[in-house]
């Protein structure tokens, strides 16, 4: 009344960083609400950045978000009208501000968002524009969304996101030229908080 069977166990690292870019989320706009869902950082902070590539398919709703915080709002997005980006910062950030720096249509273009004690800056292709102010620290104990604000209908992204990286300090203009590199060696970067590829074929996305 025994059996015996033996078994050969292979352990993988699935969420060792890739080294080629691979995939990319697809995000279907207003018309599916595709967003994707990030894990709270647990952060109360006035030093983060965020980068990404994106490709953006039309023009994108107001307001629709790259990477925005669920609690106080806290990220960048699309200003009405003209795919410039703006951002938010809790009660003292200017939601209103256009960078003028504008997103182009149907190609991989690199942006970035970062926030330190003096303001917020945002970039495209390396490419910055800053918002002066005094910007206090906010309590980041939500999780985040890419491509929508605070699950508000009508502020879906259109397009694609790839290779975001999330970092808690502030990067220089020089750190975000640096950061066009398509993939990332985290070890190269004490402090990336979180980076996704979304280079998985199904299921979930793998920080």
């Amino acid at each position: 009344g025994s059996y015996q069977k033996s078994l050969t166990i292979t352990i993988g690292d699935a969420c060792r960083a890739d080294t080629i870019p691979g995939n990319a989320v697809v995000l279907g706009g207003n018309t599916t609400e595709d967003y994707v869902a990030l894990p709270a950082l647990n952060l109360n902070t006035n030093t983060m950045s965020v980068s990404c590539w994106i490709k953006i398919d039309g023009i994108q709703a107001d307001y629709s978000s790259i990477f925005m915080h669920d609690g106080d709002a806290a990220g960048f997005n699309f200003v009405p009208g003209n795919n410039h980006l703006g951002y938010h910062w809790g009660e003292t950030g200017a939601w209103w501000w256009d960078s003028g720096l504008e997103v182009p249509q149907n190609v991989w273009t690199h942006v970035a968002w970062v926030v330190e004690p003096t303001g917020v800056s945002v970039y495209v292709n390396g490419k910055k524009a800053k918002h002066n102010f005094t910007a206090p620290a906010i309590n980041l104990t939500s999780g985040f969304r890419l491509g929508n604000f605070h699950g508000w209908g009508g502020r879906f992204v259109k397009g694609s996101i790839d290779e975001v990286c999330v970092f808690n300090n502030s990067l220089t203009q020089n750190d975000i030229r640096e950061l066009q590199h398509l993939t990332k060696d985290p070890a190269e970067f004490p402090n990336l908080l979180a980076y996704y590829q979304f280079n998985e074929m199904s299921g979930a996305a793998l920080d």
